[in-house]
C-alpha cells in the first residue's frame, strides 16, 4: 500500500469520526448547539488543512515537470514568451496534477490595473499573487488598448511568478520549447539507454546543454542523441 493511499484512508477515517461525533450529539436528548458549531468549525479547519497539504504535495511533484519556455515573441527590442505560448506548455501539465488557473482584473484608478493570478487545486485549496501596473501608453495606443496591454503583461508575469516559470531565448538551450512537445516513449528510452553509458562528468556536460531527459523537447531529440554519442566516443 503506497503512501498516497494510506493518506487518503486516514483522511476518510478522520472525516467519518467527525461525522459520527456530530451525529451522536445531534441525536442526543438535549443537543448542545454551541458544541456542534465548534465541532463543525473544527472539521472545516481540518478539511482546509488537508486541502492545503494536498496542494503542496501535488505542486511539488508538478514543479519539476514545467520546462524552460522559449521566448518566441518580439517587441520593444526584446524577446519574450507570449501568454499563449506559456499556456500551451503548462495547461496539460496543470491538468495532469489537478490544477487550474484563473485571473482577476481590478482597476484601482482610471489609469492602472491590478491583475491577480489564482492557482486552484482539485481538493479546494488555492493560492494567488497580484501585480499592479500603470496603463501601457507606449506607441499610439488609445486608453482602452493601453489598459488591455497592461492586463496582458500582468497575466503573463503573475502566471510566471505563481508557477516559478523561467523563459529563455529560443537558441539558449536545448530544453526551451515552442511549445513544449515531450519525447515519445521510444525516444525517451533511447536517450535514457545512451545516457546510462555516460560517466558522471559527461552526464553533467549533457545536463548543462539539455537539462533532464524528461524536459527535452521532441524537436531537439536528434541534437541530444548526437551529443550523447559524441560524449561516448570521446570517452
Amino acid at each position: 500500500m503506497n503512501a498516497t493511499i494510506q493518506q487518503n484512508l486516514a483522511v476518510v477515517q478522520q472525516e467519518n469520526q467527525m461525522f459520527n461525533l456530530v451525529e451522536k450529539v445531534l441525536t442526543s436528548q438535549n443537543p448542545d448547539m454551541a458544541l456542534i458549531e465548534k465541532m463543525l468549525d473544527m472539521q472545516e479547519r481540518v478539511l482546509a488543512k488537508q486541502a492545503e497539504m494536498a496542494f503542496n504535495r501535488d505542486f511539488a511533484e508538478m514543479a519539476h515537470k514545467i520546462p524552460v519556455i522559449a521566448e518566441t515573441s518580439n517587441g520593444h527590442n526584446i524577446t519574450y514568451a507570449a501568454l499563449e505560448t506559456i499556456d500551451a506548455v503548462i495547461r496539460p501539465i496543470l491538468s495532469q496534477y489537478g490544477f487550474a488557473t484563473s485571473f482577476r482584473v481590478e482597476h484601482p484608478t482610471q489609469t492602472s490595473v491590478m491583475v491577480t493570478c489564482v492557482l486552484m487545486h482539485k481538493d479546494g485549496h488555492r493560492e494567488s499573487t497580484s501585480m499592479t501596473l500603470n496603463a501601457d501608453t507606449s506607441g499610439s495606443k488609445n486608453a482602452v488598448q493601453a489598459l488591455g496591454s497592461s492586463v496582458s503583461y500582468g497575466k503573463r508575469y503573475t502566471l510566471c511568478a505563481m508557477l516559478n516559470i523561467t523563459t529563455a531565448k529560443e537558441d539558449d538551450n536545448g530544453f526551451a520549447a515552442k511549445p513544449f512537445c515531450p519525447l515519445t516513449s521510444e525516444q525517451n528510452q533511447m536517450l535514457t539507454s545512451l545516457h546510462g553509458r555516460l560517466n558522471e562528468v559527461q552526464k553533467g556536460l549533457f545536463f548543462e546543454q539539455f537539462g533532464s531527459i524528461e524536459n527535452i523537447n521532441k524537436s531537439v531529440f536528434e541534437r541530444a542523441q548526437s551529443a550523447i554519442n559524441r560524449l561516448i566516443k570521446q570517452g
